[in-house]
């Protein structure tokens, strides 16, 4: 369903925003962290993240996947993470 975003986005920054790519491994994983070893993206404004690609966020988005049905306006400040899924539903 969901695709992997830090394949097809790429790192920059416009005034405060920054989407920037970063990796959870094993090494750099904290005991706390419950993010699952992988790439993922991140877009961050200024100090914090607004939406990333992590498990939580794809979590709490599937909900509005599988209800999208006809046409579907979607505004938000994030990194595309549920354009494509509703995309190749809908289609």
């Amino acid at each position: 369903m969901y695709k992997e975003m830090h394949e097809i986005l790429n790192e920059g920054k416009i005034g405060e925003f920054k989407l920037d790519k970063f990796e959870i491994t094993q090494e750099n994983r904290s005991f706390r962290c419950d993010i699952p070893t992988g790439r993922y993206v991140r877009l961050i404004d200024k100090y914090d993240c607004v939406m990333s690609n992590t498990s939580m966020e794809k979590r709490t988005n599937r909900e509005i996947i599988d209800i999208a049905n006809g046409d579907v306006f979607v505004a938000g400040l994030g990194i595309g993470l549920i354009i494509l899924p509703i995309q190749e539903k809908i289609m």
